[in-house]
């Protein structure tokens, strides 16, 4: 399950690309870690100049996992947050690397 926050200072296409990556990479993370709750806050800032920033962190509960960047471009900020936290995820639970017993 994904839960959103700060929706309402994004517009349509934003919303859409932040829900696309969300769950790319929710589907990645539920391969380690079973029933996971992954949460998303998104605030921006300078939003009455040209460009908007983004601040966003995320983070997930049950194994206490969480991330943040900032950046000027939505896509580019969510791909950070969501790799750190693939990598607190590999170095917590050490699944990167390791090959099933046979």
């Amino acid at each position: 399950m994904i839960r959103f926050r700060g929706f309402d200072s994004l517009d349509a296409f934003e919303i859409a690309e932040a829900e696309k990556l969300a769950k790319a990479y929710h589907d990645k993370y539920e391969r380690d870690l079973k029933e996971l709750i992954l949460f998303v806050d998104i605030k921006t800032y300078n939003r009455d100049g040209k460009r908007k920033k983004f601040s966003i962190h995320a983070r997930i509960e049950e194994p206490i996992v969480s991330a943040s960047a900032a950046d000027w471009d939505l896509p580019r900020t969510l791909h950070k947050v969501f790799k750190n936290i693939e990598n607190e995820i590999q170095h917590k639970f050490k699944t990167f690397g390791h090959k099933p017993r046979t």
